[in-house]
């Protein structure tokens, strides 16, 4: 079991470097900073989605969830009801001045393998479960998709992190990430990196 651990953290290692970027986003909660929505290489034979979050400690560089392309649709909308649950309750909040509140969002993302950049090693955590979140802030309406437990690397249990966060405060960031998240879009950046590829052999 070791070993299989071992070779999944080093076959994420060495893949990690042959993606292609298919966008970046933005998140008015983190300014300045850019987050990469990346894609496996289009030789993968399970290709992936790798999404960049905001790390939870400062200490670790980079934090992806890793969604299966054939999975891709079902994150999204999932995102789509988190959405709608945003707006009504921001709605609500307003209405009734409300000034404080965290309340978990009753949508059950599937679970993801998370990758981290700790140093310069990545780890891998396999099947971690998002919880989403509407949360009122000094006056900020926000979304949070964040991890539920500690992350640990399933190659070396000592190697940990608090998690990630996505954190989304109005309805365009929503917008942003699910059009991006585009399966034909995606695939048309498979196709052409495979006609590249084939001038090329």
């Amino acid at each position: 079991m070791k070993k299989i651990l071992l070779l999944a953290s080093f076959m994420y290692a060495s893949i990690c470097f042959a993606q292609e970027v298919l966008s970046t986003y933005t998140m008015n909660y983190f300014p300045g900073e850019k987050f990469e929505i990346q894609v496996d290489n289009s030789d993968q034979k399970n290709p992936k989605i790798y999404f960049g979050t905001a790390p939870a400690e400062t200490i670790v560089k980079k934090i992806d969830i890793l969604i299966p392309l054939n999975e891709v649709d079902k994150f999204k909308s999932d995102l789509l009801k988190c959405k709608e649950v945003y707006l009504n309750w921001k709605k609500t909040a307003i209405e009734n001045k409300v000034s404080e509140l965290d309340k978990n969002i009753d949508v059950k993302f599937n679970k993801f393998d998370v990758a981290f950049l700790f140093g310069s090693k990545w780890n891998l955590s396999f099947s971690r479960a998002l919880t989403p979140r509407f949360k009122i802030v000094n006056g900020k309406y926000i979304f949070i998709l964040s991890n539920e437990t500690e992350i640990s690397s399933s190659s070396n249990r000592y190697m940990t992190t608090k998690g990630l966060y996505i954190v989304l405060n109005d309805d365009q960031e929503f917008d942003n990430i699910i059009n991006i998240l585009d399966v034909d879009k995606i695939n048309s950046l498979f196709n052409s990196k495979k006609k590249t590829d084939e001038l090329f052999k």
